[in-house]
């Protein structure tokens, strides 16, 4: 299934009551949300943000190809890994 890129959401944080975008897992706050400062902060944010996204993406290697591991290649892999590194450690 292939996920579309969009632009991260500027909402608003509840318990603290400031303006809070999420970039790359990170959050970022922005001020008491609703303000004009705020919102300048949050385009701002993303601005900074976005060419290293949209050039790199969230998922590619260092040739520019997407990649994914998912947790059956994880399983799988892990035990072979391990012996091999457990095998040069002697």
């Amino acid at each position: 299934m292939n996920r579309t890129k969009k632009i991260p959401s500027y909402r608003r944080y509840k318990t603290t009551g400031q303006g809070v975008v999420v970039l790359a897992g990170k959050y970022h706050y922005l001020g008491l949300h609703g303000t004009p400062e705020s919102h300048q902060n949050n385009k701002r944010t993303v601005a900074e943000w976005l060419p290293a996204w949209v050039s790199n993406g969230p998922m590619r290697n260092d040739l520019g190809n997407r990649f994914h591991v998912g947790s059956h290649t994880v399983i799988r892999e892990f035990p072979r890994r391990a012996i091999n590194d457990w095998r040069m450690q002697q």
